[in-house]
């Protein structure tokens, strides 16, 4: 397959690509994205953590009800992406989403007491994380919550 054409324009787009993640990965990551992913992975890793997991089928007459109560949503899956894709800027847009994630879940299922009782339990395992990341590493600006 060594003599397999390739189109100039695909073999610049290509190189192109190439160029743009090997500087994407060459990137230094602020210290407080490691911050972020360790919050996350205490919130994904939490027994109850599946009632953020859920996404409700567009088109459904849940959907439907979902949208007209809840105005931005947001799940574990989609914050988890941004994570991936260094879409953060700061760590309180990371904490926003968060925050966002478990307001949502009160706006929407705010009645079902087991559900509630789910996501102040995983809220508090949260919390309790960041102080302690924050306070560990107080000395550092960018973890400074506002």
């Amino acid at each position: 397959m060594k003599n397999e054409y390739i189109d100039p324009i695909d073999k610049d787009m290509m190189l192109h690509k190439h160029k743009l993640d090997v500087n994407n990965y060459k990137q230094p990551i602020p210290k407080w994205y490691n911050v972020a992913w360790d919050a996350f992975r205490t919130v994904e890793n939490h027994s109850k953590s599946m009632i953020f997991q859920f996404s409700i089928d567009v088109g459904t007459k849940e959907y439907k009800e979902y949208k007209k109560i809840v105005k931005t949503p947001i799940d574990l899956d989609e914050i988890n992406q941004k994570l991936k894709q260094r879409t953060y800027q700061s760590l309180q847009e990371f904490l926003d989403d968060m925050q966002l994630m478990f307001d949502n879940l009160r706006l929407y299922r705010g009645s079902n007491q087991k559900i509630m009782a789910c996501c102040d339990s995983v809220k508090v395992r949260f919390d309790k994380f960041l102080d302690k990341a924050v306070a560990k590493r107080l000395g550092d600006e960018t973890l400074q919550l506002h």
